[in-house]
């Protein structure tokens, strides 16, 4: 019977996570479908919802079919031991998916609004991190205060190995945080010390008349391919009137042993920045010049990059999982 009631426990756990999935389909159907992050988040909270209350009663229902009287006591706190986990694990599932589709209200700026693939991806792999985190945590405190309430009590050896698996579950974890705190110290000094503008080239220039004729060109409007990295310019007659604003630029062609100050009409508003870090191939001063189609593709490129940055975090956490597992099944 309580063998029964474990299995029927599972298939009912079954019901919950068609509800999460079903959620988590629907935020990204409507995010990415329909471009509507803050739908799919509430449409994706309502069957986390669902899912939570079905898996408390399913668990209502089989904790209250079993008393003490008509069992081994042993059998008895085996069927309780496994069913609160089967309940944890379904729950905690609830809870790392929840965290995917968070990122979907916190980055968009308002309802009509969604986040792009990369972006979410990012974001969704580190809260779905923090928030297996926390059901880790949490299924910890819970299986703990079971047993000291007295849901369940386990043999004596049962409870030696259980205090020994929970130290070392501690001790690797302890040390898989520690390897992933490291990888965040590292994307952390990346994504400061390395700009957008030292991902992408942008136009340069070593002679001040070419700089001069790009900056005061009648440009004004443009389109960039993100496959090829190439801007194309095209003039816009709705800007026939638009005078520039005067500016000045501190120039040398002497490889840095003489200054001078040149002034030109900043007229093409395609230009989001002007770098001067470098000198060019050969030795001469140069200057690049950074439009709003390159900062397009140099963020692209940085987003992508930081998306090795989380994967690498999926991989370290997926090896402390594979290590404790292969030492919990030896010790087992």
């Amino acid at each position: 019977m309580l063998s029964d009631g474990k299995t029927r426990l599972m298939i009912r756990s079954m019901i919950s996570v068609g509800l999460c999935i079903a959620g988590f389909l629907g935020a990204l159907i409507a995010n990415f479908g329909f471009y509507r992050g803050y739908i799919g988040f509430f449409i994706s909270c309502a069957f986390y919802a669902a899912a939570v209350l079905c898996e408390v009663c399913f668990c209502i229902s089989a904790f209250g079919k079993v008393s003490g009287d008509e069992f081994e006591s042993e059998v008895l706190n085996r069927y309780k031991h496994d069913s609160l986990h089967i309940v944890i694990n379904t729950i905690s599932l609830t809870l790392i998916l929840f965290g995917t589709t968070l990122p979907l209200i916190i980055w968009p700026e308002d309802a009509c609004q969604g986040i792009l693939l990369p972006d979410w991806a990012i974001y969704a792999l580190l809260f779905g991190g923090v928030f297996a985190a926390i059901a880790w945590i949490a299924s910890m405190m819970i299986t703990v205060i079971a047993e000291r309430k007295g849901l369940y009590r386990l043999s004596d050896e049962k409870q030696v190995m259980r205090s020994y698996r929970r130290k070392r579950k501690l001790k690797i974890a302890g040390i898989t945080l520690l390897v992933v705190g490291g990888t965040a110290i590292g994307q952390a000094v990346f994504n400061v010390a390395v700009p957008v503008s030292s991902l992408v080239e942008g136009t340069a220039f070593t002679d001040f008349e070419s700089f001069r004729a790009y900056m005061e060109a009648d440009v004004h409007d443009e389109t960039y391919s993100l496959d090829s990295g190439e801007a194309i310019f095209i003039e816009n007659e709705g800007y026939d009137d638009y005078e520039g604003i005067a500016s000045d630029i501190e120039w040398t062609n002497d490889k840095g042993e003489t200054w001078e100050t040149l002034e030109y009409t900043w007229r093409n508003t395609t230009v989001a920045e002007i770098v001067t870090d470098r000198a060019s191939a050969n030795g001469d001063w140069e200057v690049r010049v950074l439009t709003n189609g390159d900062y397009t593709i140099g963020e692209n490129r940085k987003t992508q990059i930081n998306l090795i940055w989380i994967i690498a975090y999926v991989i370290e956490t997926a090896a402390g999982i594979i290590i404790y597992l292969r030492k919990n099944r030896v010790t087992s």
